[in-house]
């Protein structure tokens, strides 16, 4: 099951980082990320829109981090701007943010024990 799943650049991510910056920095153990709010093409063509996607695995990129308390230490060498998150179908809350528009993504906070796997981002 290959999909194309649109995902933020390492650039676009570091530049989301700075506006948030400016609103504070999210509370110990906990990061942002930026999620596609687009739909979602399957190699079949199938189109899956972004409010349906109960089979696709939830990903984003990291965008910013909170601090780390001494039981999250280890993850401080993964945890970089721009890192793919993957996530469970529950986990995190959105937020809006004011002053900050991101258009194609919405941002969420995870709790760092919500985070199932990360990757780097290559592109």
């Amino acid at each position: 099951m290959n999909m194309k799943l649109p995902v933020m650049t390492v650039t676009a991510a570091s530049a989301v980082n700075e506006k948030l910056k400016k609103i504070g920095v999210p509370p110990t153990d906990k990061v942002v990320i930026a999620i596609s709010n687009k739909d979602v093409v399957r190699e079949s063509g199938l189109i899956i829109p972004a409010g349906d996607k109960e089979d696709v695995p939830r990903r984003g990129v990291l965008v910013q981090v909170g601090p780390l308390s001494e039981d999250f230490q280890y993850m401080k060498d993964q945890l970089s701007i721009g890192v793919i998150i993957t996530y469970g179908n529950y986990a995190g809350k959105t937020i809006t943010p004011d002053n900050i528009e991101l258009p194609g993504f919405d941002l969420k906070v995870l709790s760092l024990n919500e985070v199932a796997y990360y990757e780097n981002n290559i592109r």
